[in-house]
């Protein structure tokens, strides 16, 4: 863990599903995440994870970023452009596929796309944690 927080390089492949569910559960032991707050992750996560792998993405990193009082998933794909206005700092457009919008939507307490300096963008949402306080990561991470 570093000052960003937990996060991996999933390859493209047929094993890129498998990678990112094993690392979003052994980061929810690291957070100590239990019952609707772990549910949360993973649903999430793996909605923003599937839209990534179906669109045929060259490899992306998941990250997950501790806050006070939640946790933003985040999905950086150097292959995806954030075609809105290009100083928006915040856009929502083809970072989900359609099926997904309803879960993420319902189930976090906000989501977008975001452009980064160095090409691609990051798809990221942020769930509310409604644990024991401010997320502090184990030594098992």
């Amino acid at each position: 863990m570093d000052e960003r927080g937990l996060s991996c390089y999933i390859t493209p492949g047929r094993t890129s599903l498998f990678e990112a569910r094993d690392f979003l559960r052994r980061a929810a032991v690291a957070l100590d995440l239990h019952g609707s707050d772990r549910e949360a992750l993973l649903v999430v996560a793996n909605e923003l994870v599937v839209s990534a792998i179906i669109q045929e993405s060259a490899g992306f990193r998941l990250g997950l970023v501790p806050r006070t009082d939640a946790l933003r998933i985040e999905v950086w794909r150097p292959d995806l452009l954030c075609e809105d206005a290009p100083d928006d700092s915040t856009c929502r457009s083809t970072g989900l596929l359609r099926r997904g919008i309803p879960v993420v939507d319902e189930m976090t307490r906000d989501w977008g796309l975001s452009p980064v300096d160095d090409g691609g963008s990051i798809v990221w949402a942020e769930i509310a944690v409604l644990g024991r306080g401010p997320l502090v990561p184990s030594a098992a991470a």
